[in-house]
């Protein structure tokens, strides 16, 4: 199980997206933070039974960056060196109505990607357990999560149903 949460302080913009993600990520529970410190949110965790944590963070007024924690011996662990950074988001109303998944979710990516980007398409494979197939072996799932190149070092993540066909969002953008 996941817990997803904010940091303190959340923006409204903060708050639908990680209401977003709670709709499309299987086995994903989502948490108001109010005061509560990271030791807090490791209790709060334990409570739900969640093996791991997601945090979106707040940069300049909205969703900045989002961290990945494990639980282990009753404390958060980072995954991840760094955090990821948002350049940009579309929430399910900006990209049309919302949409819950909880299922049938697999992870795609585009065929011109880097190495740095497979190693990111396999970090959210592992932490969110869900499994990552070749576009010509997806046909039968009911939805993904999509990964694509934009630039160099920007990757688009997005939510689609069915898969590859219609985007249900959220849409992050992530610059590497």
């Amino acid at each position: 199980m996941i817990l997803i949460t904010t940091s303190r302080r959340p923006t409204r913009k903060m708050r639908t997206l990680t209401k977003d993600l709670n709709r499309v990520i299987p086995e994903s529970i989502r948490m108001n933070r109010g005061k509560l410190n990271i030791q807090g949110v490791a209790e709060k965790a334990i409570e739900y039974k969640a093996d791991r944590v997601l945090i979106i963070e707040r940069y300049k007024g909205g969703p900045g960056r989002i961290l990945f924690y494990a639980i282990i011996a009753e404390k958060l662990k980072k995954l991840l060196a760094s955090a990821l950074h948002l350049k940009g988001i579309k929430t399910q109303s900006e990209v049309g109505k919302r949409t819950a998944i909880k299922e049938g979710l697999v992870i795609t990516a585009s065929t011109n990607l880097n190495t740095k980007i497979k190693k990111l398409v396999a970090v959210f494979s592992n932490f969110f357990r869900i499994p990552y197939l070749e576009y010509n072996y997806c046909q039968k799932a009911k939805a993904s999560m999509h990964f694509s190149l934009i630039t160099k070092n920007e990757v688009k993540i997005s939510f689609t149903m069915p898969t590859i066909i219609k985007e249900v969002g959220p849409t992050l953008i992530i610059k590497l």
